[in-house]
C-alpha cells in the first residue's frame, strides 16, 4: 500500500501564499538564495500537504517537521531531510494538532552561493469527524473472574468491530490511536445487535468495551469509537488451586505429587502424553479423560495431598494435570493445573560404540559397532559448543515426529533403507569447516505392519569429539553470475530455469539445484541460515563441488521439474583452467503459486551478496521518474508477455506480441488520463476510452507511477454496461472478475530508455482459485438489470494482449523497443521483476476476501499452453528443509531420492 508517514511529491504549481519567518540561518558566504515561499495546500485530520515555487539556482531543499505541544515547546517529528521536489505531503499525523515546517533552499557545492534562510510555516490538522454509525447501547453485565455478558445495539446495519479490552490499554487514547492499537486483531466484523458471553478475561482486572464501524478491505474505521460508559472490574478468582511437583523421572516411571490449597479437597489428577492434549481447552482435556476412564473418572479421583508413581515410556513428553470438576454443572471448580516433563532415554553407549577419524574441511569418517544386529539407527552430528543446550528427550520426540512425516511422504521402507543396522563405516559430510563435532547414534523402533516408527529406543554418544579442517583458501577469481530465475509450463508440467553468466576465468561450472521443503506455517527462506543442511556458503560450495552436475557451457542455463509455489536454491561454483574452484554463488527462488500464461519470472527470495540476478549490462531496465505530461500522446503498445487467441470457446496462449496504436489524453490534470485504442476491437476502443491514474508520489527514488483500476464501465448501451474487466489464468481456466474495485489491477512506470513498463498485479481470491497474477483485460457486456444473465462478448475482440506491456513512442523497430520486445524479452523484463518488491509495495489492492461478492466468472472452458522454448537439462540434486527440524530429518531427506 502506498502509505508512509512522509510522501515526497513531484513539483506542483499552486496559487497559494504562506506566511514564513526566518530562523536557523547558516552563514556560508556569497550570495544568499531566496527563501522558498511555502504554502499549505491540503489539510485533513491526519495529514497535510505543502508546495512552493522553485527557487532559482537551488540544487535541492532541506526541511524538518516539528510539533508544538501545550506548553509551546517543539517536539521533533521528522528530522532534517533533503528533497529535490517542490512539494511535500505528511501523513499519519495526530488530529487537531499544530505542526511547524521549516524549508530552506540549498545551493550547489562550489557554486559560490549560500543556502537560504529557513521558511517557517504552521499547519494545524483538522479534528476527527465521526461517521454516521452510532451505537444505541453498549452494556457489560454479570462479570465473573473469566467472563462477562456483552450487549451491543448499533444504530444501523453497518459492519462494525467490537472488543472487550483491558481499560488500561486504551485509557486516555484518541479514536485513531484505539483503532491503530486494535486493527491487527480485526479479522471479522459484526452487523446488527450482538449478545454474547466473552470468556478468557483476567481476574481482578478493569475492562471496557469498544465498538466502531470498520472497512475490512480498506483497513480503516468508518465511524467514531463508542465505549462502555463505565469500565467494569472482574472479581478475584477465589477457586481452589492445586500445586504439582514432579519428582524423580526414569525411562519407565515418574513420581508426581499433588497438593490442593484446601485440606482434604476432592479433585482428579493424572499424567497424560503431552501430545494428546496439546492445543486443547480445559474442558476438552476433561472430556478426553472422561472418555478414557468413564464419566465418573473414579480411577483418577484424589483427596487431599496425593503422590504416586505413573508409568511412562522412554523418550516421550508427558503432562501432569489436576482439576476439580462439578459433573452436574459441567464446570471446573478449580483452575486446571499442569506440569510438563520428559521421560529420559536409556543410555545406549553399551549397545552402540562410536569411533571418529579422518576429518576434512567439510566431513569426517566414523565407525559404529552395534551389539544389537536388529536395531535400526541413524546419526546426528552436533557442534560440541551446542551440547549444553542439547536435550536428548526433546530431540527424540521431534525425531519421531519428523521421521513419521518422512514415512508418510516416502514410505517406511524408503526411510529405513537409508538407516543402518549392525556395524558400519561411513562419512558424515556437509559440515562447517573448523568446527568441533560430537556424533550421536539414535536407535529407532518401527511398528510392525504399519508405516510408522514408534519410538527412539536409545541415544549413544561418541566418547571423543572431532574438529573439521580449516576452510580451503580460494585463489582464483573464477565466478558465475546468476542472471535470472524463470518458470515455464511444459507438456510434462511446470519447470524452473536458472540462467548463468560465467566470467572469463571460468572454464567449467559445477551447479546444484536444491529443492526446499517448507512445513505449514513456516515462512519461505530468505537466507542460507534458514535451510537445514545448506546453512552456510561453505556448505553450499562443498555440496556443489562434491554432488553437483556440470553446466552446459553452450546453453548457460539449467532447468528442472518444479512444483507450483516450490522453493529452490540454485548454486554455481566455477573452475578455472588450472582446476581451481572459485567462490560459490547462489540464489533462492520461488515458483508462483499458480501460473498465468506459460512462462514468467520467479520470485527471488535471497541471493549471494555480490550476485546480480538482473543480468546487468544491456538487458537491464532502469526505471526513472516521469511527469504527468510525459505519458500524454501517441504510443505503440507491445504485449511483451505474448497474446491469448480466442476461438471456439477456448483460449490458446502464444508468445507472439500484439501491437496497438494507443492514445493517452488528459482526463483530470495531474491525476488521471483517458486511454484510447487498447483493444483489437479498435473502433470501440477509440470511441470509449478507459481511465488510467497518475501518482506523483516518490517511491524508492522514482515518482510518476501509473495505475489501471478495474473493473471499469466504459460505455452503456441500453441495459448493457460494457465493462473492462481483469483476466487471469487459474486451474487451466481463463477467468474474469467484473464486480470489484481493483485499484491497481495493472501498474507501471517510465523506463530510462523512453519506454513505459506496465505489469499485472497479484491478487488472492477465495479457494480454490487462490493467488493469481492479473494477465490481461477485456470487455464484457454486463446486463445491469439481470445479475444472472450471461455476459456478452464483443465479436471483434479475438485476441488479448498479455502483460507485461511495453509502451514505445515512435518506430517499434528502434533498438530500445526491439531489445524489450524480442531478443531478451523475458530476461529483459526480469529487471522489472527485481523491482517487483518496490512495485508490490505500491499496490493498494487488498486480498479479495469472503466479505466481498465473489463473482469470478469462467467464460472459456480451457486454455492451451504456448510452445516452450527451453528444455530441461538436469534433475534436482538434493532436497532440503526449512524450519525447526532436527538435523537427522534434514539428512534423511537429503539422502532419499
Amino acid at each position: 500500500m502506498r502509505k508512509f508517514g512522509l510522501f515526497l511529491c513531484l513539483s506542483l504549481l499552486f496559487a497559494f501564499t504562506g506566511c514564513s519567518d526566518s530562523d536557523d540561518v547558516e552563514e556560508q558566504g556569497g550570495t544568499v538564495l531566496a527563501k522558498p515561499s511555502v504554502a499549505v495546500t491540503t489539510t485533513t485530520s491526519s495529514s497535510f500537504k505543502v508546495a512552493w515555487d522553485a527557487v532559482p539556482n537551488a540544487e535541492s531543499y532541506k526541511y524538518r517537521l516539528s510539533q508544538e505541544n501545550e506548553t509551546g515547546d517543539e517536539l521533533v517529528v521528522q528530522p532534517e531531510n533533503s528533497t529535490s521536489a517542490t512539494a511535500l505531503a505528511f501523513g499519519d499525523l495526530d488530529p487537531k494538532t499544530k505542526y511547524i515546517l521549516r524549508v530552506k533552499a540549498v545551493a550547489a557545492a562550489g557554486s559560490g552561493l549560500t543556502d537560504s534562510e529557513y521558511s517557517k510555516i504552521f499547519a494545524t490538522t483538522l479534528a476527527e469527524e465521526a461517521a454516521e454509525l452510532t451505537f444505541e447501547k453498549i452494556a457489560a453485565t454479570n462479570p465473573t473472574y473469566e467472563s462477562v455478558d456483552v450487549e451491543i445495539v448499533p444504530s444501523a446495519e453497518n459492519l462494525y468491530y467490537w472488543q472487550v479490552v483491558e481499560n488500561s490499554l486504551i485509557e486516555g487514547k484518541s479514536d485513531r490511536e484505539i483503532v491503530a492499537a486494535l486493527k491487527e486483531n480485526i479479522s471479522e466484523l459484526s452487523s446488527g445487535t450482538v449478545r454474547k458471553t466473552v470468556y478468557g478475561l483476567k481476574a481482578d482486572t478493569e475492562y471496557t468495551v469498544v465498538a466502531f464501524g470498520y472497512d475490512l478491505d480498506a483497513g480503516k474505521s468508518t465511524s467514531a469509537v463508542a465505549r462502555l460508559e463505565t469500565a467494569f472490574t472482574t472479581p478475584a478468582d477465589d477457586r481452589m488451586t492445586i500445586a504439582i511437583t514432579v519428582g524423580t523421572v526414569t525411562a519407565e516411571n515418574a513420581h508426581v505429587a499433588f497438593a490442593p490449597s484446601m485440606a482434604n479437597a476432592d479433585y482428579f489428577a493424572d499424567v497424560v502424553v503431552a501430545a494428546d492434549i496439546a492445543g486443547k481447552t480445559e474442558m476438552e482435556i476433561v472430556a478426553l479423560l472422561q472418555t478414557k476412564y468413564g464419566d465418573e473418572m473414579d480411577e483418577i479421583a484424589r483427596k487431599g495431598n496425593y503422590e504416586g508413581d505413573f508409568a511412562v515410556e522412554a523418550g516421550k513428553e508427558y503432562t501432569a494435570v489436576a482439576f476439580a470438576y462439578d459433573a452436574a454443572t459441567s464446570e471446573l471448580t478449580t483452575k486446571l493445573a499442569s506440569e510438563t516433563f520428559s521421560a529420559p532415554l536409556p543410555d545406549g553407549d553399551d549397545i552402540l560404540s562410536i569411533t571418529l577419524s579422518n576429518p576434512t574441511e567439510f566431513s569426517f569418517d566414523y565407525s559404529i559397532t552395534s551389539s544389537d544386529p536388529d536395531m535400526y539407527y541413524t546419526e546426528m552430528a552436533v557442534p560440541t559448543a551446542n551440547l549444553s543446550q542439547f536435550d536428548e528427550t526433546k530431540e527424540a520426540a521431534a525425531l519421531i515426529s519428523d521421521i513419521n512425516a518422512l514415512c508418510a511422504e516416502y514410505g517406511l521402507e524408503a526411510v529405513l533403507s537409508i538407516c543402518h543396522k549392525g556395524n558400519i563405516t561411513d562419512t558424515f559430510d556437509g559440515l562447517s569447516p573448523n568446527t568441533e563435532y560430537t556424533l550421536f547414534a539414535i536407535g529407532i523402533s518401527p511398528v510392525s505392519g504399519t508405516e510408522t516408527v514408534e519410538a527412539v529406543t536409545t541415544f549413544a554418544k561418541s566418547k571423543n569429539s572431532i574438529t573439521t579442517g580449516k576452510e580451503e583458501e580460494i585463489t582464483t577469481d573464477a565466478w558465475t553470475n546468476v542472471t535470472s530465475a524463470l518458470w515455464e509450463v511444459q507438456d510434462s508440467g511446470p519447470a524452473i530455469f536458472f540462467f548463468c553468466e560465467p566470467n572469463a576465468s571460468s572454464k567449467s561450472v559445477k551447479i546444484g539445484c536444491w529443492n526446499i521443503t517448507i512445513p505449514d506455517g513456516v515462512a519461505p527462506p530468505t537466507s542460507l541460515e534458514d535451510i537445514q543442511g545448506l546453512d552456510s556458503e561453505a556448505n553450499v560450495r562443498q555440496l556443489t563441488i562434491s554432488q553437483g552436475g556440470n553446466l552446459d557451457m553452450t546453453r548457460l542455463y539449467y532447468g528442472t521439474d518444479a512444483t507450483a509455489g516450490g522453493v529452490y536454491v540454485f548454486s554455481a561454483v566455477s573452475q578455472d583452467a588450472d582446476g581451481k574452484y572459485g567462490q560459490v554463488n547462489w540464489v533462492i527462488a520461488q515458483m508462483p503459486a499458480s501460473f498465468s500464461g506459460s512462462y514468467g519470472d520467479c520470485t527471488v527470495l535471497g541471493q549471494s551478496a555480490n550476485n546480480n540476478s538482473s543480468g546487468g549490462g544491456d538487458e537491464e531496465i532502469e526505471l526513472k521518474s516521469a511527469t504527468y505530461e510525459d505519458y500524454l500522446g501517441a504510443w505503440t503498445l507491445v504485449s511483451a508477455g505474448g497474446s491469448a487467441v480466442l476461438s471456439d470457446g477456448k483460449v490458446k496462449f502464444t508468445d507472439n506480441p500484439l501491437y496497438y496504436d494507443i492514445r493517452i489524453e488528459k482526463n483530470v490534470e495531474n491525476q488521471s488520463y483517458k486511454v484510447y485504442g487498447w483493444n483489437t476491437d479498435t473502433e470501440f476502443a477509440n470511441a470509449h476510452p478507459f481511465v488510467m491514474n497518475y501518482d506523483p508520489t516518490e517511491e524508492s527514488g522514482i515518482s510518476g507511477w501509473i495505475d489501471i483500476p478495474l473493473a471499469q464501465v466504459v460505455a452503456t448501451e441500453g441495459n448493457i454496461d460494457w465493462t473492462l474487466c481483469p483476466r487471469f489464468l487459474a486451474n487451466n481456466n481463463y477467468y474474469y472478475y467484473p464486480n470489484t474495485n481493483m485499484t491497481q489491477a495493472f501498474f507501471g512506470a517510465s523506463e530510462a530508455g523512453g519506454s513505459v513498463i506496465i505489469m499485472g498485479n497479484s491478487y488472492k481470491f477465495e479457494d480454490p482459485i487462490g493467488v493469481v497474477d492479473i494477465l490481461s483485460m477485456s470487455l464484457f457486456g454486463i446486463d445491469k438489470t439481470n445479475s444472472e444473465a450471461d455476459p456478452e462478448l464483443r465479436p471483434l475482440e479475438t485476441t488479448h494482449a498479455i502483460s507485461p506491456f511495453v509502451l514505445v513512442k515512435g518506430d517499434v523497430s528502434s533498438s530500445t523497443a526491439k531489445r524489450l520486445q524480442t531478443e531478451r524479452k523475458i530476461a529483459g523484463i526480469s529487471r522489472v521483476s527485481s523491482t517487483v518488491d518496490n512495485f508490490a509495495r505500491l499496490s493498494t489492492a487488498a486480498s479479495i476476501s469472503q466479505s466481498q461478492p465473489a463473482r469470478v466468472q469462467r467464460i472459456l472452458e480451457s486454455a492451451d499452453n504456448l510452445h516452450i522454448e527451453h528444455q530441461i537439462n538436469g534433475e534436482s540434486t538434493g532436497s532440503f528443509r526449512v524450519g525447526p527440524v532436527s538435523e537427522v530429518k534434514a539428512r534423511i531427506r537429503q539422502m532419499i531420492k
